[in-house]
């Protein structure tokens, strides 16, 4: 009686197990519709790609990646100090480069000189970048279009890419699908053999 249990639990899990296996196998593949008569097999993600696309874009753009929130990152407090402090660099190299390139009768006032230039430049980006980078990150947003950018490149990935993506975001997940189904399918089976046993004797 209990080789009747025993036997009606393996084969119910595995049957749970396998059908899982085949469910989440069929989300990717085949990745290229395969013909049979009137019918095409395909996978679920290859064949809704460029829907799938399309809403990942929407999403990105309003839910994940708002304009709201690039315009901040790009002017945030932390972006224009580094912005500030490379600019000032950059210029005053550029400027102390041509100041000791001209020989020069000030002798010790050009260092003066130069060092009124970096406290006046870096002044004036003290004051006017915090504006200028909010219209750099105004017109950064506007230029990105942040949801065709992303429902371009999703749609351009191939199929096979496409798996090996998802794959490395949800396979402990669909490991646990796989399993489950052999876990309840064994429940199931261990249920059906013991009715079997119970009514048949």
């Amino acid at each position: 009686m209990l080789e009747v249990v025993g036997i009606s639990t393996v084969v119910c899990a595995l049957v749970g197990w396998g059908t899982n296996v085949l469910a989440v196998r069929m989300l990717f593949r085949p990745y290229r519709p395969w013909r049979v008569g009137p019918w095409a097999l395909q996978g679920v993600f290859p064949r809704r790609q460029a829907a799938v696309a399309r809403r990942l874009g929407e999403l990105t753009a309003t839910e994940l990646l708002p304009p709201q929130r690039l315009r901040q990152a790009v002017a945030a407090p932390a972006t224009v100090e580094a912005v500030r402090q490379a600019l000032v660099t950059a210029l005053i190299q550029r400027v102390s480069r041509l100041v000791h390139g001209v020989p020069s009768v000030l002798g010790p006032l050009q260092k003066r000189l130069l060092a009124g230039f970096e406290d006046s430049v870096d002044a004036e980006l003290r004051r006017r970048l915090p504006g200028l980078m909010e219209q750099v990150a105004g017109a950064a947003v506007e230029e990105l279009h942040v949801a065709q950018v992303v429902e371009e490149q999703v749609a351009a990935l191939p199929p096979e890419r496409l798996e090996e993506m998802l794959l490395s975001v949800l396979r402990r997940e669909l490991r646990f699908v796989e399993g489950a189904g052999a876990l309840l399918g064994g429940l199931v089976g261990m249920v059906q053999g013991a009715l079997w046993v119970v009514f048949m004797n």
